[in-house]
Order: C-alpha cells, then sequence, then structure tokens
C-alpha cells in the first residue's frame, strides 16, 4: 500500500465512525416531571428506543432522516416528529414534552367502583402440556384475548403470568427482560386489541428464573368486558440499544401453551397489530390439524351482580 493510499485511510475511517443521533429527555407538559420508559419508534420500520426511568433516551436516526419517529406513553397522548429538521446535523438534543389524556378511563373507572360483584373466579389459559417459552426482541408486545365465558361485565382482581428462564446460549448474549402489562378491550369488529381499559404503568422485573407471578389489580378497577378483555405483555429493557444490529437472547419469557384457537397477536412499540403467527402442525389418521401458541395467562376476575 502506498503513503498516499494509507493517508486517505486514516482520513476517510473517522467518518465511518460518526454517529448520527437525536437525545434528550420526555416529560409531562404540565408538571415537566419525567416519564419513565416511554416509546420512541419509527413510524416505517421496528426501530425504536425506550427511555430510562429519568425519562432520557438517545436514538441513532443514522440514515433514517426521511422518516418520522412516533412517542408514545400509556394515559398521554402520541406525537409524531419528522427527523428531516435533523438532516445534516450529527449530535442533536430533542426534548418531548406529552400531553395526558386519561378522562374517558377515569369514568370507565369510577362506573367499575361504583358496581356490585359476585364472588371471584379464575379463568384463562392453563394448559399443562407442551408448556414452553421463546426469546422475543426488545419493543414487541404480545397481546392475547382471554374470554369471557359469563358474557356479563365485570372486573380484574389478579393477573397470573408464568415465565420461563432462557437456557444458557453461547452463541447470542443475554440480556435480562423487563415487562409492561397493559389492558384492552376486544374490537370485535375489527378482531383484535381495541381501546385502552387501564393508563396504570405495571411494570415488572422478574428474576431470571422460571416462575409464577401474581400481580394484584383490585386497587386498579380494570374492567372485564362482556366481550373479553386482551392482556397485553411488552418486553423491554432501556439499558440495551434496541436497534442494534447485533443478535441476542431475552430473557426471561412469557411461558406459552399450543391451543385450539389463536388468540394471540403482536405489536412493535404500539405500532400496527398483526395476528401471531406461531402455531404447531401434526397430521392424525391422515388429517392436518393446528395447534396454535398463546401464552398461559390466568385472572381472578369478578362478575357484576
Amino acid at each position: 500500500m502506498s503513503i498516499n493510499n494509507l493517508i486517505f485511510l486514516l482520513f476517510i475511517l473517522p467518518l465511518g465512525g460518526f454517529s448520527q443521533s437525536i437525545s434528550g429527555k420526555v416529560v409531562d407538559a404540565k408538571s415537566k416531571e419525567p416519564l419513565p420508559y416511554a416509546n420512541i419508534v419509527l413510524l416505517h420500520k421496528n426501530k425504536g428506543v425506550t427511555t430510562s426511568e429519568n425519562g432520557l433516551y438517545s436514538f441513532d436516526i443514522k440514515g433514517e432522516t426521511e422518516d418520522s419517529i412516533l412517542i408514545s406513553y400509556l394515559g398521554y397522548a402520541s406525537q409524531e416528529i419528522t427527523l428531516k429538521q435533523f438532516s445534516d446535523k450529527f449530535d442533536n438534543v430533542l426534548n418531548i414534552a406529552l400531553i395526558e389524556n386519561t378522562s374517558l378511563i377515569d369514568e370507565v373507572v369510577l362506573s367499575v367502583k361504583k358496581a356490585k360483584y359476585t364472588s371471584r373466579k379464575k379463568i384463562g389459559i392453563s394448559k399443562d402440556l407442551f408448556k414452553f417459552g421463546f426469546s422475543v426482541p426488545f419493543g414487541f408486545e404480545s397481546c392475547t384475548l382471554i374470554k369471557n365465558p359469563s358474557f356479563r361485565d365485570g372486573k380484574v382482581d389478579e393477573l397470573i403470568l408464568f415465565f420461563k428462564k432462557e437456557p444458557k446460549n453461547d452463541l447470542y448474549k443475554v440480556f435480562t427482560t423487563h415487562f409492561r402489562v397493559k389492558f384492552y378491550a376486544y374490537d370485535i369488529r375489527n378482531k383484535k386489541p381495541g381501546k385502552l381499559l387501564c393508563y396504570e404503568q405495571i411494570i415488572l422485573k422478574p428474576d431470571n428464573t422460571t416462575q409464577k407471578i401474581n400481580i394484584d389489580l383490585k386497587e386498579l378497577h380494570i374492567k372485564y368486558p362482556r366481550t373479553g378483555i386482551c392482556v397485553g405483555i411488552e418486553t423491554f429493557n432501556p439499558e440495551k440499544r434496541n436497534n442494534s444490529k447485533t443478535m441476542y437472547l431475552t430473557s426471561p419469557n412469557l411461558r406459552y401453551t399450543h391451543d385450539e384457537e389463536s388468540l394471540t397477536w403482536k405489536s412493535y412499540k404500539g405500532k400496527e397489530w398483526s395476528k401471531s403467527d406461531r402455531k404447531l402442525k401434526s397430521k392424525v389418521f391422515g388429517k392436518v390439524h393446528y395447534k396454535y401458541a398463546n401464552p398461559m395467562i390466568q385472572m381472578k376476575v369478578q362478575f357484576r351482580k
């Protein structure tokens, strides 16, 4: 290699190391308090980040300045911001203020609190055969319909989730997972999760072990509609760069079972829902049968008298 070529390489190599990014803080527009674990995602790609406990974030937008970002947080109006304004800059500060909007949920909570109820009943997906778990990339949310066998309105008192530890893997790095729990009404017309039923941040940070977790929800007064309820479980970790191109595994994971019907959807950081296509194919007497993967989710509920 000639001296001139070497000088040229030394000149251009640092340029490849420059990162184009935006960073800042996501806060409540009124109180200016930070919003922990808010989602920031590209509109046209499954690429995004989660704010820290202090509402801070940093997002690599190199090559993405023709796109826009969507900022969302439970109980707040989402906000879209175009990235074109950052096309000529490398390090950009972008602080974001979101406006709280919980009035509709407050009305639902009030009606749930006033009603009288029967004794508690346990429902959900609880088959014992074919228990398994699989790694879910950060940012993805699974949402499962828990049907209402009584077709009566009620309320959710307790949520029971089952987690499975990811086996040790020498090929990929394993990151510990946080989970955000959400509750949606079931949209019968469009056959997918609909409006939120709770704006409380329910964050789980389970140990990296196989375990069962019981979550007391009595004080949240979450409605259990007669059409059923969709339970969303979002996988995230603000310390992990979600837009990393490096392969990785997450642990622990929701424990799944196979069922006769697909009851689960998936979404990336609050974007559009798509039906989960995980299934097990088998043949019985020459006829093809399918079993669908649904997470083992159980609830204790009360019905209106």
